[in-house]
């Protein structure tokens, strides 16, 4: 008695984890990356491509912000609740990358959103210009 009870119990158990799992997976199915993250693609666009950029999807977890005539993109790539931003820039033969790592990314919010990609934004271009003064100081030895 003790051990049907204790196995029906389990059972509940696993099929409401798996129901909680099959909900939260259908949310995320519902909206587009680019919906759930429109405040960083916008922001990103504006700073990055002069508000002229456009969107290339490669699968429903990942797509590509970029201008056509420019050869800087920004990946948006999605996997098991975490948004990887990585932002190529080339510069002077070489390609400037710098990655955003954002765990549990399913619940930040547009307020969160705003004050990574500003984060985000100052840190490369303190990188473009550590480059761009190296690259400088090459030239002028």
């Amino acid at each position: 008695m003790f051990w049907t009870i204790l196995i029906f119990v389990v059972s509940i158990a696993i099929i409401s984890i798996f129901t909680a799992i099959q909900k939260k997976e259908e949310t995320l199915s519902a909206q587009t990356l680019q919906d759930r993250f429109s405040v960083m693609i916008d922001m990103l666009n504006s700073f990055a491509f002069d508000g002229k950029a456009t969107i290339g999807t490669i699968s429903e977890h990942s797509f590509n912000l970029y201008r056509p005539d420019e050869h800087q993109v920004i990946n948006f790539s999605y996997h098991k609740g975490t948004l990887t931003i990585t932002w190529r820039y080339p510069y002077h033969e070489k390609e400037i990358i710098h990655s955003l790592n954002l765990p549990k990314a399913r619940y930040i919010s547009f307020f969160q959103q705003e004050k990574l990609v500003d984060q985000f934004i100052d840190e490369m271009i303190g990188i473009v210009q550590d480059y761009k003064y190296k690259i400088l100081n090459n030239f002028n030895h």
